[in-house]
């Protein structure tokens, strides 16, 4: 009798109309059976009963046992694309008997593809990632073990989108007519879609002989974008505007391409008279030392203010460095001694 009781056989006759129900004797005193293509709803208590005058009854209970299986329907589709700070929820519903626990791993984007177990739950339970940054994007894997048989596993790829965001090396870059240089700019962005160098609203492409734009690969949401420009003439300097854009939004930077020049020397000669007399000063124009706030003038005039009988000539280059200083004497002083400084 099954565990539904109803009868299975009687003597070596099967009763039930069931394919897979057998009664295998190997021996006279055998009464076996077989249940073949077992399932779980063969599950329970199992009656053998011999007619004796006082009946003999065994009770033998069937435990079934069944491999773990997620259902696709009720779990997380395999793709989910969400935006960059919002919530997100993977769902894996498994079943099993006894109840598989679900073991979380994660394929990371960014570490070379490298897998980490994030956590393990009940299969009822949802992996929720809140304010997710696009360093959790990856391909996330649920596995499903309960030690029947083989554990069973779905992939879900998790998909970080944001607008795009665009920085640059410098704001400002000097270089010499006739000299080429490169406009570096970062851009990350998901997806990315337009990035471009732009001059007075015009994309600037690569063309022979002035404009070549090369796109290098940083991570796995960033590019650098440089555009390199040969022979610098007088129309080339000015704003530069790297612009990127993509479904959620856009974003731009500036820079200025101005031209270089040499150092230009600048010479100032202070001449003094003795002590209690006026000096005699040729002012330099006004140039920035690597002292703030100090200036060309100011320095030349601290002879002066100290009213020394020594006065000083200086050479100073355009950025404001000293390149050379020589003392110079008053009538009543003689030799003249020069000093040259960096």
């Amino acid at each position: 009798m099954n565990p539904q009781h109803i009868v299975i056989t009687k003597e070596d006759q099967k009763v039930i109309d069931d394919s897979r129900v057998s009664i295998e004797r190997q021996y006279t005193q055998d009464w076996n059976l077989h249940i073949r293509n077992i399932q779980y709803r063969d599950e329970g208590t199992y009656k053998c009963i011999v007619n004796t005058e006082k009946p003999l009854i065994r009770h033998i209970y069937l435990s079934v046992r069944v491999p773990p299986h997620i259902d696709e329907a009720s779990s997380s589709k395999s793709k989910i694309e969400v935006l960059e700070g919002r919530t997100v929820e993977l769902n894996c519903n498994a079943s099993g008997v006894p109840t598989p626990r679900i073991r979380w791993f994660r394929i990371t984007t960014y570490d070379m593809g490298n897998k980490e177990e994030i956590m393990e739950t009940n299969p009822w339970e949802t992996l929720l990632i809140r304010n997710i940054s696009r360093h959790c994007e990856g391909t996330y894997e649920c596995v499903a073990h309960n030690n029947v048989k083989f554990s069973v596993s779905k992939t879900i790829q998790v998909i970080v989108v944001f607008r795009p965001e665009v920085s640059l090396t410098t704001k400002r870059l000097g270089q010499y007519m006739g000299k080429e240089t490169v406009l570096q700019c970062r851009v990350s962005a998901s997806p990315r879609t337009i990035c471009a160098w732009e001059r007075n609203g015009q994309e600037l492409r690569t063309t022979m002989g002035k404009y070549r734009l090369t796109i290098y690969e940083d991570d796995p949401h960033s590019i650098s974008l440089n555009l390199q420009i040969h022979e610098l003439a007088p129309e080339d300097y000015g704003e530069y505007r790297c612009f990127a854009s993509n479904s959620y939004g856009e974003d731009s930077e500036t820079m200025v391409l101005y031209e270089s020049r040499d150092e230009v020397l600048y010479t100032s000669t202070v001449t003094t008279t003795p002590r209690g007399s006026e000096s005699e000063m040729e002012v330099l124009p006004p140039v920035s030392y690597d002292t703030p706030g100090t200036t060309g003038l100011e320095f030349v005039g601290g002879a002066h203010e100290d009213n020394m009988k020594t006065a000083y000539c200086c050479s100073i280059t355009e950025k404001g460095r000293i390149s050379s200083m020589t003392t110079l004497q008053t009538p009543s002083e003689t030799n003249p001694q020069e000093t040259d400084t960096d």
